[in-house]
Parts: C-alpha cells; sequence; structure tokens
C-alpha cells in the first residue's frame, strides 16, 4: 500500500474505496469506506443506525486515507 495521505491536505475521489485512519475517541483504527456526498459512507450509516436504535455516539474523525493495492489479476 502507498503512503498515508493527511485528510486535510487531499482527499480520495467520490466513490473511492479506500483505507481510512480513524480516532473514534477511545481508540484509534484504519477500515475501508468511501467518500459519498462529501461524507464517509460507512461512519455516516454506523452512526445514524447506532442513534436509531438510541445508541447516540460522536462520530469518529478521519485523520488519513490511502488507496487499495492493485487487485490480483489470477
Amino acid at each position: 500500500m502507498s503512503d498515508w495521505i493527511n485528510c486535510d491536505e487531499q482527499m480520495p475521489m467520490p466513490d473511492q474505496l479506500v483505507a481510512v485512519w480513524r480516532n473514534w475517541g477511545e481508540g484509534f483504527g484504519y477500515y475501508l469506506d468511501s467518500i459519498t456526498e462529501g461524507c464517509w459512507y460507512d461512519v455516516e450509516e454506523w452512526c445514524q443506525h447506532a442513534d436509531c436504535v438510541g445508541h447516540p455516539v460522536r462520530p469518529p474523525v478521519t485523520t488519513h486515507w490511502a488507496p487499495l493495492p492493485t487487485p490480483p489479476t489470477e
């Protein structure tokens, strides 16, 4: 995988699936996500679901992203 890119410097193209580094307030982790309509898609979906079932959450801060490697051809 290539170097991590700071979200303050550049964002991925819309709908481009990328690896992301997130701060959830209680820890860090990396995930796969994409930008859809200006928002990180999976974070928005997860936070809205948690809120709907009575567990309001603070959205994480996505600080960096990296393109995924080219998939294998065989």
